[in-house]
């Protein structure tokens, strides 16, 4: 998710509560004037006000709360004098909102293009079952070595390719998030795969061209070529995993950066116009 956000309606609540206040205080003065007004036109009231010496009714209650009148025409000036600034903050968070689109953008299209990488990582799955599947055909290997052994390695260079794409990607991001942590658990699965994948070529060219003794090759056993095969079923199982995992991270995060990208938009250029792409 990401860190922060943007309230598209700020300077439309602002005028609103501002009437709201306003319209408050106009009915509490007209209460307050009906509620003078009739004190003074009583007993009490004149008793009241006669005593205190006041001309009048008006007099008698300005004298009565006259700091609080001062306090009350100090809060309104001060309101009043922080209108054009509310104003030109507003402006500048504007301006900063606009200024962030092209970031914001940036990240949006970073999530998508990779989103669209491992979309397309599907697309190895049937090169490595094809690949297997003819390491498995043991009787058909004379016809299908050359071909083989060319299928296997276009792979692995595939998978490398991705592998390197997501390293590249993990390493500008070192901070955690569950983006990140899934992004890593790919890229580890991956390079498992890849162990795994080089270790059947290397087992299927032993096993028809046969070893270079002069390296120091020697001939691969029943056993280890089983435990090679074997190594490719976790290997797949998960990096299928790992695979479904960040794209269902990416979709998130896709979703919302373009989410924060239009909030950013409308608050920006106000809640009826929008940028194009």
């Amino acid at each position: 998710m990401m860190p922060w956000g943007l309230e598209v309606d700020q300077w439309a609540a602002t005028k609103f509560w501002g009437v709201l206040c306003a319209a408050a205080l106009i009915l509490g003065a007209v209460a307050i004037y009906s509620g003078a007004t009739a004190f003074c036109s009583g007993g009490a009231g004149a008793a009241a006000i006669k005593q205190s010496g006041a001309a009048g009714c008006f007099e008698y209650w300005l004298n009565r709360y006259q700091t609080l009148l001062t306090g009350l025409a100090a809060l309104a000036a001060a309101w009043l004098a922080s209108v054009p600034v509310r104003r030109q903050l507003t402006e500048m968070a504007r301006q900063t909102a606009a200024s962030s689109r092209p970031a914001l953008l940036e990240i949006s299209q970073s999530y998508e293009e990779e989103a669209e990488r491992i979309g397309a990582a599907a697309g190895l799955d049937y090169a490595i079952r094809s690949v297997v599947s003819l390491y498995d055909d043991r009787h058909d290997w004379p016809n299908t070595y050359t071909m083989w052994e060319e299928k296997c390695w276009d792979t692995i260079r595939d998978l490398k390719s991705l592998n390197e794409f997501l390293t590249a990607i993990s390493n500008r991001h070192p901070e955690y998030s569950e983006l990140n942590s899934r992004r890593n658990e790919a890229t580890e699965a991956l390079s498992q795969l890849i162990h795994a994948m080089e270790e059947l070529g290397r087992a299927f060219r032993l096993q028809t061209t046969g070893p270079d003794y002069e390296e120091g090759e020697d001939d691969i056993t029943a056993e280890e070529d089983a435990s090679i095969r074997a190594n490719m079923t976790p290997a797949r199982i998960r990096w299928d995993g790992a695979r479904a995992a960040l794209r269902e991270s990416l979709t998130t995060e896709i979703r919302e950066a373009w989410r924060m990208l239009r909030q950013t938009e409308q608050f920006a250029t106000g809640p009826h116009k929008h940028f194009h792409d």
